[in-house]
């Protein structure tokens, strides 16, 4: 089991998730790998990690770039059989990942059809670091002190992630009232799925700051 060293306000049980594949055309390609991270404030609660056989040759670009072999994959259970276990170990939690929707796309693909919220933190990083130029894992994760042991595996990804959702939170958090608001409001109007998370956010700073209010109104 893995721990963090940050904290944060906001403490929604969440499951961040990363998956490797043997390219990027969801039509053609498939699924090798799956990683998955369940975490609430900064708590991993459990994990899920697969290898996945796509009954396929692995290109030697992919075996490169993942370190992963043929023979771990020949070795591995067919998605049919990983997508009720990782179905299970999701639950009714939200989802969180980096550029999600390609995930989410293969993980439909293979029967996976999830109704979950989504959290997308390249898009959450997007808006609430406008100034960065590059929203991919490795730097974003590096400006905000995170590390990463090992890129583009399924498992170190999810971690990174969770990771880095939990940065993205903070520094979200730093925003005033007001602001938080205004961009759950701009999210729903554009029917996106980040609305529910800034009003969470919202909502956990306005019970942050009554409380603190409260303690201080004590000590007087």
């Amino acid at each position: 089991m893995m721990t963090s060293n940050f904290t944060s306000t906001y403490s929604e049980v969440c499951v961040s998730l990363d998956l490797e594949t043997t390219g990027l055309v969801t039509e053609t390609d498939e699924i090798i790998e799956v990683g998955a991270v369940k975490f609430q404030g900064d708590q991993v609660l459990d994990t899920f990690q697969a290898m996945v056989n796509p009954y396929k040759t692995l290109s030697q670009f992919i075996k490169e770039l993942t370190g992963i072999t043929q023979a771990e994959v020949d070795a591995g259970s067919s998605f049919a059989t990983v997508a009720p276990q990782l179905e299970s170990f999701i639950g009714n939690n939200p989802i969180v990942g980096q550029n999600i929707a390609f995930d989410l796309a293969f993980l439909a693909k293979g029967g996976m059809n999830l109704s979950n919220r989504v959290y997308d933190t390249r898009e959450m990083a997007s808006v609430l670091l406008p100034r960065h130029r590059e929203y991919s894992l490795l730097p974003l994760a590096a400006s905000l002190g995170i590390e990463h042991p090992r890129l583009h595996r399924a498992m170190e990804d999810a971690a990174v992630t969770a990771k880095l959702f939990h940065a993205l939170t903070n520094v979200a958090l730093e925003l005033n009232d007001g602001l938080l608001s205004e961009l759950s409001r701009l999210y729903a109007r554009a029917k996106g799925h980040l609305a529910d998370l800034f009003l969470r956010l919202q909502q956990a700073k306005s019970q942050e700051t009554v409380t603190t209010g409260l303690l201080g109104l004590d000590m007087e």
